[in-house]
């Protein structure tokens, strides 16, 4: 059975509505007042409800992206207070799910897409692994290189060059070659 309760939720794209379930924009709520307030109990409440709305879901597959997001998001809150590695996997996995189900002409893919690469190079970072950080750099080289908002690719062009100084200069001056097309070419 379809949720039919929802939200009406305004998109970054100029007049365009959707409907999001209540239950996912009052889990990604409490999740983020539960990381503001260092409450993780609940940020776990949030990702419950998060969770349960994903499972509930029948819709477009923009929307069921953009749950997946708000969770990857959520989980990512509780990484921040546990420090637990298997939250930050679950972010991760998520991220990516949500990155995988955006339709290819959604004007949100290249958010989805950093937000995976930034956690990426954390659990990069954090496990000195050098097949999340190949990850890292791939995807937010993709982002920086695509039709996204020009501060969100600005922002994948300097994080790839940041996970990608580990490997030398000459792959960090690689990603701050793309910077400035990534304002300019809009």
């Amino acid at each position: 059975m379809c949720q039919r309760l929802g939200i009406a939720t305004h998109l970054l794209i100029t007049g365009t509505y959707v409907h999001y379930p209540a239950q996912a924009a009052y889990g990604l709520a409490l999740a983020t007042r539960g990381e503001h307030a260092d409450d993780i109990g609940q940020v776990d409440e949030g990702i419950r409800q998060l969770q349960f709305a994903r499972r509930a879901f029948c819709g477009g597959a923009h929307l069921e992206a953009q749950i997946e997001r708000d969770l990857a998001t959520a989980l990512f809150y509780r990484f921040q207070l546990s420090h637990r590695s298997e939250d930050l996997d679950d972010a991760i996995h998520y991220a990516s799910s949500a990155l995988s189900r955006a339709p290819a002409d959604d004007q949100r893919r290249a958010a989805l897409g950093l937000e995976l690469g930034q956690n990426l190079a954390l659990r990069a970072s954090n496990g000195d692994t050098s097949r999340d950080a190949d990850a890292a750099v791939q995807t937010l080289r993709t982002v920086a290189e695509s039709r996204g908002r020009a501060s969100i690719r600005l922002t994948a062009a300097m994080e790839w060059a940041q996970v990608a100084s580990a490997r030398g200069p000459e792959a960090a001056l690689e990603a701050l070659d793309v910077a400035p097309a990534c304002v300019y070419n809009v």
